[in-house]
């Protein structure tokens, strides 16, 4: 039988992977720090749940658990497909977040009503507290919710084993073997009716390679490795506006391009006399404004007193595709 000090370790390697992973932070998205997190709490509510003294203890413990099964797959789904480059809409997102929300109400109403579980009964065996449930009509529901999310993740990676020049084949080999480690343990619980849990074990086995995958990817990413973006902007000045042509920011390089934006005001125009920009720039940014098709990135060649440089424009837009600015990128030829 699992002991409490399996579920302490599971906890302890949790937050470990947590912290970790906050002191790693760039090479972390939004949606993989919340799957640690989600699933750091997940595992202190296991072991809430084996320390528990009675049902009121055991039904909190319960409900701090259920957020690995409600929100873990819907965000390993959404990790999945940034690893295999599917870019899904936010609206879909959204809809999906809010579906699994409203599951996870019901786990909360778990002992004040009768949605998740009709009845529940707590038990201690050698020093381990677990609980018998009867299950009530929206629990059919977050089955289906596992269902679906390990049905998609599964298309998923079928659909990327063809594009192994986008996708690495070690990936793709990983991410299946947790997949099935995961839905194995859920299935044995049931089919055994354990009183342990095993997938708390699981899920720290999965949290700990899914997490070493996941820093080894963006270490390699030149779209999320910050280091590799700065080394690549240390030689190309970017200045970027509003739609207005307002200036809005530069980095360094762009500085020691063009010494006049030193003297611009962020937000504002830029004076109309005078400088670099006005001489060189300027005109060149207008016609790419002005132009029809600014959804392909326009480059034209210029000359600085001795030195040629091969400036760029593009649109700064919304996810959507709404264009709010411009910017302009300059390098050295």
């Amino acid at each position: 039988m699992i002991s409490i000090t399996t579920y302490l370790i599971s906890f302890l390697i949790s937050i470990a992977v947590l912290v970790w992973a906050v002191i790693q932070d760039e090479y972390f998205s939004p949606k993989q720090t919340m799957m640690i997190s989600m699933m750091t709490i997940g595992n202190g509510g296991y072991l809430a749940l084996a320390v528990s003294n009675n049902v009121e203890e055991a039904i909190l413990a319960y409900k701090i658990l259920y957020v690995i099964g409600i929100f873990v797959p819907m965000l390993i789904f959404f990790i999945i497909c940034e690893i295999c480059k599917i870019r899904l809409n936010r609206v879909l997102q959204t809809i999906l977040f809010l579906v699994q929300g409203l599951l996870y109400f019901g786990v909360l109403s778990v002992g004040h009503s009768k949605l998740f579980y009709k009845s529940v009964d707590y038990y201690n065996a050698d020093g381990i507290s677990y609980i018998t449930k009867e299950y009530g009509p929206l629990h059919s529901l977050y089955l289906v919710s596992l269902v679906f999310y390990l049905i998609a993740v599964i298309v998923v990676i079928a659909f990327s084993v063809k594009r192994r020049n986008m996708v690495s084949r070690k990936n793709i080999d990983a991410m299946v073997v947790l997949e099935f480690l995961t839905v194995s343990c859920y299935v044995l619980e049931r089919i055994f009716d354990l009183n342990v849990e095993l997938v708390p074990l699981a899920d720290t086995i999965t949290l700990v390679v899914f997490t070493i995958l996941l820093r080894r990817l963006r270490i390699f990413s030149i779209y999320d490795n910050k280091n590799i973006i700065n080394s690549k902007l240390e030689k190309v000045g970017c200045i970027v506006f509003d739609k207005k042509l307002k200036y809005m920011g530069c980095n360094v390089t762009a500085r020691g391009f063009f010494p006049e934006i030193n003297e611009w005001e962020l937000d504002s125009k830029i004076p109309g006399k005078g400088g670099y920009y006005n001489t060189y720039l300027k005109r060149p940014l207008q016609e790419y404004v002005e132009s029809e098709d600014r959804s392909v990135k326009s480059s034209k060649e210029i000359k600085i007193k001795e030195n040629v440089y091969v400036v760029s424009f593009s649109t700064v837009s919304t996810y959507s595709g709404k264009i709010q600015g411009y910017t302009a990128e300059i390098e050295k030829k």
